[in-house]
């Protein structure tokens, strides 16, 4: 299945010409985890701790954002929110993974480009305070399904 992601940060403009996404950042693709320390082998094993969660890390053509968002990784700043969409390609694109994160800093920025590649590219990483993702299954007839949800306040440790 083809797919089109975007991520708007703060007032950040991108060069997407994206009707639904316009002036967004075109993301060519993106990574993210969490992950539950403990160890089946001591003790009673398995017992819950603190998740931990990984920066956010998208990848996209260098563009009109890239100064941007250097300075807010240099200087620290934080935007109030971040937005990463995934669309099914086409015409009749549907937003279908939504990750929208709150209170977001940017942690790292790597550009990077090779001989005989046509464009730079880079990648961003983000760190936020709370997330919270939709999901939203494709039905037999195309449409799409109510949105599946999960919402966590990283700092302070719950379920949103």
């Amino acid at each position: 299945m083809a797919t089109d992601m975007f991520i708007k940060i703060g007032d950040i403009k991108g060069e997407s010409q994206d009707n639904k996404h316009k002036d967004e950042i075109d993301v060519t693709s993106w990574k993210w985890g969490i992950s539950q320390p403990g160890t089946m082998a001591i003790g009673g094993g398995g017992g819950k701790g603190r998740a931990s969660f990984s920066d956010l890390t998208f990848y996209h053509k260098m563009d009109k954002a890239s100064p941007n968002l250097m300075k807010i990784c240099a200087t620290g700043e934080h935007v109030d929110e971040a937005k990463l969409t995934v669309c099914k390609a086409g015409k009749d694109q549907q937003d279908y993974a939504i990750i929208t994160m709150k209170k977001v800093f940017c942690t790292k920025i790597e550009p990077s480009g090779s001989n005989g590649e046509d464009e730079l590219t880079e990648a961003v990483s983000l760190q936020f305070e709370e997330v919270a993702v939709e999901y939203s299954p494709q039905k037999g007839d195309g449409s799409l399904d109510a949105a599946i949800s999960f919402n966590y306040n990283i700092k302070a440790n719950k379920l949103g």
